[in-house]
């Protein structure tokens, strides 16, 4: 008689940035991913064996270990103040703080045992920084923060209660000030039912959750209130995107350097944005396929400044969102790089691309997308499902608000804590 038992264990960390500023880095911590087999055979007499095999993959990056801290008091010259709960008004820029000693030196500040790229600097016994920590407190009811000052063993931890926790499945998405006043959560991927659920023809059973899963059956040509209802099925705190919370979205990805073709957000000749998928594809990949230093046209994911990654949110569909515009100041049809001004504030990038000339008609003028706004009939859907409207920023204004789409047009939700 044999007994198997196989034990794997796998562990992913994403890291920290700046309130308005580059990542502070991203950091990954794979932990080895071992096969243990025990083996017990019995025949009149009880032997064992063991065989173990190890695969290590590991970065530079070392998490401390936990029981350091708080220890070497007498070594310790730096120390945190109090830390307030994290909730989503603050994740966008949680300020922490505390006492040094040494002026000038480095304070390194660990958030759930993962160092900051760029730490504060001890001034006059004090030092302060303020971080964006969506992308790593979203899953976990209490944050540890630790400190300690260059050329010191003494470690200092403190933990915090933890309020900005999002559904499985869904990212944290910092704060934009321009429009949206706290952060929030939003689906990975564009809505779908589990594989195998019936949706009729046209998909509009609104009883059924929206579920941000990555494979599925995706629901799309439904009207904007179906799209409401679906979200809401999932219970308080959910809701059908809004415009805003999408030009939030589309703004943080405008300004990360690995979206773009030439790894830098300048704006030149060639550069572009990814436009994604084009065909409607029903599921999506693991962000473990993510490569930041392959860009091409079509790939489907796009990385945001606090190192989450969101699929198909320039391509793949478009998508219906929530909005309070009753009517448009002006009309216009063509490329988002273009966008008249007021337009521009409600759909359109941070940057100025005016200064792009015909040429860059090969290159869809950045990859920003294509507005269709020729009329308002009352729905709006942002991104796009074919080569010319695909795009963070495209947008048609064409549809109205109780017709049942086309095929080709999706949603997805968002979450409040």
């Amino acid at each position: 008689m044999k007994m198997i038992l196989i034990v794997f264990e796998n562990f992913r960390f994403k890291g920290l940035a700046n309130k308005g500023k580059k990542p502070l880095g991203s950091y990954e911590k794979i932990e080895p991913r071992g096969y243990i087999f025990w083996t017990f055979t019995v025949f009149s007499l009880l032997t064992f064996s063991l065989s173990c095999a190890q695969n290590s993959n590991r970065t530079n990056r070392k998490q401390f270990d936990p029981e350091v801290c708080n220890s070497q008091i007498e070594q310790r010259t730096a120390d945190i103040n109090d830390l307030g709960l994290i909730d989503s008004d603050n994740a966008s820029e949680y300020s922490i703080s505390g006492t040094c000693e040494r002026d000038g030196s480095e304070v390194k500040i660990y958030i759930e045992g993962y160092p900051l790229d760029q730490p504060p600097t001890c001034n006059r016994g004090q030092w302060k920084i303020s971080v964006d920590i969506t992308g790593i407190v979203n899953k976990k009811e209490r944050i540890q923060v630790a400190v300690s000052q260059t050329g010191n063993s003494g470690l200092l931890c403190k933990n915090t209660t933890n309020h900005f926790i999002c559904p499985q499945g869904y990212i944290g998405v910092p704060e934009f000030s321009n429009f949206t006043g706290s952060a929030f959560c939003v689906m990975k991927y564009e809505a779908k039912v589990p594989s195998g659920t019936s949706l009729g023809s046209p998909y509009n059973r609104p009883t059924l959750k929206a579920e941000a899963i990555a494979r599925g059956v995706l629901i799309k040509g439904i009207s904007e209130e179906n799209a409401i209802n679906y979200c809401k099925e999932n219970g308080i705190g959910y809701k059908l995107i809004t415009n805003d919370e999408w030009n939030t979205i589309a703004r943080h990805i405008e300004s990360v350097d690995v979206n773009w073709s030439k790894k830098t957000t300048r704006i030149q000749t060639g550069n572009q944005l990814n436009i994604g998928s084009i065909s409607g594809i029903k599921t999506s990949s693991n962000d473990d396929d993510i490569n930041d230093e392959r860009w091409s046209l079509n790939k489907r994911t796009h990385k945001l400044p606090n190192n989450e990654y969101i699929w198909d949110f320039s391509g793949n569909l478009g998508e219906l969102v929530q909005h309070n515009i009753s009517s448009l100041p002006t009309t216009y049809t063509g490329y988002i790089y273009n966008l008249p001004t007021s337009l521009k504030n409600l759909f359109g990038p941070r940057e100025d691309y005016t200064i792009l000339d015909d040429r860059e008609r090969i290159n869809r003028f950045a990859g920003l997308g294509y507005m269709q706004g020729s009329r308002f009939s009352g729905a709006i859907l942002r991104g796009g499902s074919n080569n010319r409207t695909a795009g963070i920023f495209s947008v048609d204004t064409t549809f109205e608000k109780d017709r049942t789409l086309r095929p080709n047009i999706g949603f997805r939700c968002t979450y409040n804590p």
